[in-house]
């Protein structure tokens, strides 16, 4: 089957799972929860398990936080709602979610614009550093929404607040959004600046999920670019979007890039200076397999996951061996069956923390990956080289091959086919530290923009975003 049919069936199959999806929504919220409110005995029961159920729930506990003065007025606006809306997730996050729009607006100050940044997963949070503190230092209205409450440091940060299942979408004051992730936010108004998570050009999974990105960057305003190698591929992805989807894009005239730099980067160039510690640890970084969410499907290497900690594990007994899988897979059965094989080793240890990394990247003394775009962002941390595990190099040239970041493996580590050969290569690689630590280091300096100072980059041009001002610098599309 041609690579053209293949898009086909998908996008008709997404399209039938999407429609049938809707229709179970819609029958459950005005057909079965309507019923069920009304039985006697039933709905009652319904009711106490739901308010319990909405009572511990993490998202309700933030808004709580924000918008109430206590657990009780939360739970008394709670007890107010129908049984009807208490059992649907979106009646209640509507209702919660105006409340929390009037407290964040009755906090902020009318003579100021208002940015926010946007988090919708627990992933790359770290990736945005502290510019919140130096936009609001500089007088901007700053707060920080996030659309998954984890347990990291936005769980009880100040001015923090949720922006899941919609609510995002009722905040029209904001005037500038910053995004971490490709969302379905509708702020029209708003202008929008995606921070793309990538150091490199790094492969992306299947033709739709490549398509859906890059309607998302065209829709954007301003992209914040790590490489010249991230500037050239999102400039295709662009192009290609405004030829892909014509009509979507006849207001929008153009899209400005800037060539800023890896906050992210200079964050862990930061921590590593400070945390000076001696490499006992491999880690182990394999990307998603699954490709509807950007995964590398058969050519990633979780399949083998056992196998490769297996060898670390036997032929490096001098080193712990850490998994950190890509935290989209973390609840995976793949994931799941490795970690309680492997939990009772002693040298085994399981990094399940989505955001943060830098413990574990610190100690390690090398990475085996695949083509997970975590390799690059290690190798120019740590100057420390990378096995890339291509248990299928053939395929992974085939779909890949025009990559920089396939082209470019072998400038921080070695490409290896087999377990045999990633045992030699992590040997060969561990006795030549040094010099890879060079070879690194001469690979990293000419490409990355702004390092040690993207952060800085940003703060000090925001004004070209929010005033419209066209930057000498910057590449507008």
């Amino acid at each position: 089957m041609s690579e053209r049919m293949k898009v086909f069936f998908y996008l008709f199959a997404r399209t039938i799972v999407r429609f049938l999806r809707a229709q179970r929504k819609r029958a459950y919220r005005q057909i079965v929860c309507p019923v069920a409110g009304r039985m006697p005995g039933v709905g009652v029961f319904l009711r106490n398990k739901m308010l319990y159920r909405w009572l511990q729930d993490d998202a309700v506990a933030l808004i709580a936080r924000t918008a109430f003065t206590g657990d009780k007025e939360m739970e008394k606006l709670l007890s107010s709602l129908s049984t009807k809306d208490l059992l649907s997730a979106q009646s209640v996050f509507s209702v919660l979610g105006k409340l929390q729009k009037e407290k964040i607006r009755n906090s902020l100050d009318s003579r100021k614009k208002t940015v926010a940044l946007y988090f919708a997963s627990g992933a790359y949070r770290e990736n945005t550093g502290t510019i919140a503190k130096g936009l609001r230092e500089k007088g901007y209205n700053v707060f920080i929404l996030i659309g998954e409450v984890c347990d990291d440091t936005y769980k009880q940060g100040e001015y923090v607040y949720y922006g899941g299942n919609d609510i995002i979408n009722e905040l029209d004051f904001i005037d500038v959004l910053i995004e971490i992730s490709g969302t379905a936010e509708k702020l029209i108004h708003t202008k929008k600046i995606y921070f793309p998570h990538d150091i490199y050009d790094s492969p992306l999974g299947n033709v739709v999920n490549r398509e859906g990105i890059a309607k998302h960057m065209a829709e954007c305003d301003y992209l914040f670019l790590s490489s010249h190698y991230v500037l050239d591929r999102c400039s295709q992805m662009i192009f290609f979007a405004r030829r892909k989807f014509p009509n979507a894009f006849v207001a929008k005239p153009q899209v400005c890039l800037i060539p800023g730099g890896y906050i992210k980067l200079d964050k862990n160039l930061e921590y590593f200076e400070h945390h000076n510690q001696s490499t006992t640890a491999l880690i182990y970084a394999p990307t998603v397999m699954k490709e509807r969410m950007g995964g590398m499907g058969s050519v990633a290497s979780l399949a083998h996951g056992d196998k490769i900690i297996e060898a670390l594990l036997g032929h490096f007994q001098n080193y712990d061996v850490i998994f950190r899988p890509h935290p989209h897979s973390l609840h995976t059965a793949v994931v799941k069956k490795i970690v309680e094989k492997y939990s009772s080793y002693p040298r085994f240890l399981f990094d399940d923390n989505q955001s943060a990394y830098m413990e574990n990247y610190a100690k390690s003394a090398l990475m085996v990956t695949d083509m997970s775009g975590t390799a690059y962002t290690y190798a120019f941390t740590t100057l420390r080289p990378v096995v890339f595990f291509s248990h299928d190099e053939n395929k992974a040239q085939k779909r890949f091959g025009e990559f920089a970041y396939f082209k470019d493996r072998e400038k921080i580590g070695r490409v290896a086919q087999s377990i045999e050969e990633l045992i030699q290569h992590t040997e060969a690689l561990l006795a030549a530290k040094n010099e890879w630590s060079t070879r690194i280091k001469r690979h990293r300096d000419p490409l990355i923009y702004n390092i040690a100072k993207a952060e800085d980059y940003f703060v000090e041009n925001f004004e070209y975003i929010t005033e419209a001002k066209k930057h000498p610098d910057w590449v507008y599309i």
